[in-house]
């Protein structure tokens, strides 16, 4: 049996060259750095750079790595980034000095969070991830402020569980059912059914949908407006997309049920939302939540909102087989992909309108 190859691989330039090395672990490629780094120091200077021995871990990850994650990162990130910092790290650790934290500090932290604090392998987990972030950051500052990340190797007993709902709904036949069922409660709740499973877009894209998006006569929509659940404001943009909208385009049928829903809507000017609250707001998420759970009991079909997204897509990826066409609707925000996808124009879009369609007759019928 071959020897597996070391994957843990790290680069440093001194004396004009770059040198670099694979390892085994990552902690000795931390440590094969911070000697050459103190070498190079020491070579340039006269003296090697020590980590400092004062900097405490609440001061670097206020002052220096939370104002760098507002630049980088939307607000809803490093808002949730925030908020557990100062619940959970700040309180237990942040007096220490940055260099001093090792892993079994760490270890008993997080233990903590699950068997005394009762949160969930979940957010033990997000908060895990959020120090190495911070020592991440602290290990590539130059110099360097901290010479490991304690978070490395670390083992839990506390594995995830739970029954974790369908991605998506399992089948051509289910999915139709799921639709007739929001049929049956209101013409509210077939309009946000059909919407998701025939365009998919995501939960926050839904909340902030206008009516001056939905083109029926070229049956396109244009997402290009999101809710950010932070500051419960809706600006301009995708998810993760450097592009301010998408176009997707639309079966006549969704055409259809939206058309109906608008005509039956208070509120159906262009820059009213497709799904308002009583004094013309925009639903919240739970007001989604509320309207899903009512058409996923009358089903009896188990599934997320954003598992109709993936029905969508997996729907469209059977019916047309052109998944490049599937990324580019899905709005997907990898650099890569998008260079993949990018030679689909709007006008070559438009041959999909009726990739994803489910007929559900006329709305006399239920009269």
């Amino acid at each position: 049996m071959a020897k597996a190859k070391p994957k843990f691989r790290k680069s440093i330039r001194t004396n004009g060259k770059i040198l670099q090395e694979r390892f085994y672990r990552r902690e000795d490629a931390e440590r094969w750095y911070r000697e050459l780094y103190n070498q190079r120091a020491f070579s340039k200077h006269g003296l090697a750079a020590p980590v400092s021995s004062d900097l405490t871990f609440a001061r670097y990850a206020l002052e220096f790595w939370l104002p760098k994650r507002k630049r980088d990162y939307e607000e809803p990130t490093w808002r949730s980034d925030e908020q557990r910092l100062n619940d959970y790290l700040i309180p237990k650790i942040g007096h220490l000095t940055l260099a001093s934290v090792r892993g079994p500090k760490i270890r008993s932290l997080l233990n903590d969070l699950v068997t005394e604090e009762k949160l969930s392998v979940q957010t033990r987990d997000r908060v895990r991830a959020l120090i190495s972030a911070i020592y991440n950051s602290a290990i590539n500052h130059d110099p360097p402020l901290a010479e490991i990340n304690p978070t490395f190797g670390l083992r839990f007993s506390h594995k995830r569980v739970g029954n974790k709902k369908p991605s998506n709904i399992e089948s051509s036949e289910k999915t139709l059912l799921f639709l007739k069922a929001a049929k049956e409660l209101s013409q509210l709740h077939l309009a946000y059914a059909a919407l998701f499973i025939m365009s998919g877009p995501r939960k926050q894209e839904g909340i902030a949908l206008m009516w001056d998006c939905i083109s029926v006569e070229d049956q396109i929509i244009s997402y290009k407006r999101k809710y950010l659940q932070a500051s419960k404001k809706i600006v301009v943009g995708t998810k993760g997309g450097t592009e301010a909208s998408r176009e997707v385009p639309i079966p006549k049928e969704l055409a259809r049920i939206l058309s109906e829903w608008r005509e039956q809507s208070k509120f159906n000017s262009d820059d009213d939302f497709v799904f308002t609250t009583k004094d013309g707001g925009h639903w919240s998420p739970r007001m989604f939540s509320t309207i899903h759970a009512h058409i996923c009991k009358k089903a009896g079909i188990i599934v997320t909102i954003h598992g109709l997204r993936h029905t969508f897509g997996r729907e469209f990826a059977q019916r047309s087989k052109n998944i490049r066409a599937l990324q580019e609707i899905l709005g997907h925000s990898s650099i890569t992909t998008t260079q993949l996808y990018s030679e689909l124009g709007k006008d070559r879009l438009k041959t999909f309108q009726e990739t994803v369609s489910f007929e559900l007759g006329d709305s006399d019928d239920d009269q």
